[in-house]
């Protein structure tokens, strides 16, 4: 990878703060809050140079995270305490459309289709509370559930 510098085109001090403006939005750096901000990412971003020039820096590829997290499983199961006769029900979550977005990128949430056809969209952190990975999980859950009852 070429160093920073010799990428810039322009007016300098233009390009710098653009950059620097980058960087710290991706890393959530305030730079509004004075100090030396800037200049700690201008020797975050020549450190970064300096290692990779030397070997030491690689940039790994990355599947996506929901991939990662969940692999090729399709099949969740969610607790709906509506359903008084069999409250578990057996989510397909399918591959082409696992998940949406909502509030502009911020919250994530994955889609799917229980087996009487009804829509179900979860956020992954209801995970292991409300929806499970295996029927298991979710029956020791749901008679957790029952006893507080």
């Amino acid at each position: 990878m070429e160093q920073v510098t010799e990428r810039l085109t322009g007016d300098y001090f233009d390009d710098m703060q653009k950059i620097t403006r980058h960087y710290a939005k991706s890393n959530n750096i305030d730079l509004n809050t004075g100090g030396n901000d800037f200049q700690d990412i201008i020797d975050k971003l020549s450190e970064y140079e300096t290692a990779e020039d030397e070997g030491r820096l690689v940039v790994l590829p990355c599947k996506n995270w929901l991939d990662i997290v969940f692999g090729e499983q399709e099949l969740f199961y969610g607790i709906d305490m509506d359903y008084i006769e069999n409250p578990i029900r057996e989510i397909t979550v399918h591959n082409e459309e696992r998940f949406t977005w909502y509030d502009g990128w911020k919250t994530v949430v994955l889609k799917g289709v229980d087996e009487n056809g009804l829509d179900w969209e979860f956020a992954p952190e209801e995970i292991g509370k409300t929806v499970f990975l295996t029927r298991d999980e979710a029956e020791k859950t749901l008679k957790e559930m029952e006893g507080k009852s």
